[in-house]
């Protein structure tokens, strides 16, 4: 027998004092991500390509920051479906998980894309310096992104182990087992 509790992050603190912290994450994050990487990297000239290809990237990090999250559920054989769901007009793509999964392989899930594609920015700055501020800038908009993960995260470290996560697209429920 399992009893639930229930998740649901923009409920507990609102959607504005999220987006507040969110953004005030990536700017902390851009400006020691960016100093770190410039005082290892020696940047003599910076390739600029435009701003379309620029703003094309930014619209790709989140795609990229999705699917990130469901290759570790798809690489333990479990489903996970990429949805796009509107959200007051603004089309928005979910990682959605139809069945319950493990704490672990959540929080694998959840950090996964941070993870991943950070060190892909800084290999991409490291290996081609020229491009360091897009680079950074694109760490920057994924740290955003992950700042709600992170804040999940914190919650299923409290969980108990053997608890078991099944989600939803307002938040999650962690299941817990009655018996123990």
């Amino acid at each position: 027998m399992f009893c639930w509790k229930s998740v649901n992050i923009t409920r507990d603190f609102g959607r504005t004092r999220l987006a507040i912290v969110s953004i005030t994450s990536a700017i902390l994050f851009f400006l020691i991500f960016y100093l770190f990487l410039s005082s290892i990297v020696n940047t003599t000239s910076v390739n600029q390509y435009g701003v379309v290809p620029f703003i094309v990237g930014l619209f790709l990090v989140p795609v990229f920051h999705k699917i990130l999250h469901c290759i570790p559920i798809w690489l333990c054989g479990k489903k996970a479906k990429l949805i796009i769901k509107k959200i007051e007009r603004i089309p928005i793509l979910y990682c959605f998980i139809p069945y319950t999964i493990s704490k672990r392989l959540c929080i694998t899930s959840s950090l996964f894309p941070l993870v991943v594609i950070t060190l892909v920015m800084i290999t991409g700055s490291v290996l081609s310096p020229e491009h360091l501020p897009y680079f950074t800038i694109y760490a920057t908009v994924n740290f955003g992104l992950s700042v709600y993960d992170m804040i999940y995260v914190t919650h299923l470290i409290k969980a108990p182990k053997s608890s078991l996560i099944e989600d939803h697209f307002d938040g999650f429920h962690i299941l817990l087992n009655k018996a123990s």
